[in-house]
Parts: structure tokens; sequence; C-alpha cells
């Protein structure tokens, strides 16, 4: 596997862009199969279709705009850790980055739409944080796997050059 640091360029605008599309394509599809999960355990009643698109096109929505506004965050994050060789340890780092955003995310959402107004964190919120980290780390390798692709070509087409 590649090492973070080989071309010696930070991470681009372009490179954030893969992270953010990759690691919103994840939560979708977990959100998609969360979302019927629950709606099957429940019985699908008349109507659960409409209410299964609601919730899963509110979900993908939230968590693009959260993708979004901590892309800044992804990007320190990755320039801090550039200096770390090993992709292992990014996608570490991205997880529990993913892991910590996702949950704090999670229980506002839970602040603004829950009758009760403090819903306290629990393992159920924190284990879909963390499945939301995952996804965080999966976007990171993507941008990673994106960058190595256009590396060797950009190589490849500078070596031909030379010739």
């Amino acid at each position: 596997m590649a090492t973070a640091t080989e071309t010696g360029i930070p991470f681009t605008a372009r490179d954030v862009q893969i992270y953010v599309l990759a690691s919103w394509g994840c939560i979708a599809v977990v959100a998609g199969l969360y979302w019927l999960a629950v709606f099957a355990s429940a019985g699908m009643s008349p109507g659960w279709a409409g209410m299964y698109l609601f919730f899963f096109a509110s979900t993908v929505t939230i968590a693009l705009l959260v993708l979004w506004v901590s892309a800044p965050i992804a990007w320190l994050v990755g320039r801090a850790m550039r200096g770390i060789p090993q992709i292992a340890w990014q996608m570490v780092a991205f997880w529990a980055m993913g892991t910590v955003v996702a949950t704090i995310a999670l229980w506002l959402a839970a602040f603004l739409f829950v009758a009760a107004r403090m819903p306290a964190i629990d393992l159920t919120t924190v284990a879909m944080g963390a499945v939301f980290g995952l996804c965080a780390a999966i976007g990171r390798l993507a941008a990673f796997r994106s960058r190595r692709r256009r590396d060797l070509v950009r190589a490849a087409t500078q070596h031909a050059g030379a010739s």
C-alpha cells in the first residue's frame, strides 16, 4: 500500500471533495439499510415507503451538510498527519475524528427533534457515530487511492514526455 507522503504534495481541494463524496456515499448506503431495517421491524404499514424516503433523504442531506461543514477539520487533520507515512494510522485518525463529529451531530439532531430536549449520548448514538466514522475512514482511503492513481498517471506522462 502506498504511503501518504510519497508525492510530498499536500492534499488538494479535489482530494477533499473525493473524501467528502466517498464518505457521503458510504453513509447513504448505511442510512438506507438502517431505515429499511427500522421500517421492516416495525411492520411495513401502508405509506411506509413515503416515510422511508423522507427519513432516508433527511439523513443523507444532513450527512452531506455535516461532511461539508467538517471538511476543513478533515483537511487540518490530514495536514497535521502528513508526516505519518502509514495510511492505516491516518484511517484510524479519520475514523476517530468521524466518530466524534458524527456522535455530536447525532446528539444535536436528537436534541433538536426529540421532545425530551435533553437526550443523553447513549450507546446507540456512539455506535452510529462509530459507523459513520468508519465511512469517514473509507472516504479517506478513497481519496488516497484516487490521489495515487493521479500521481501514477502524472509520473507516466512526465516519463513519456522526457523520453
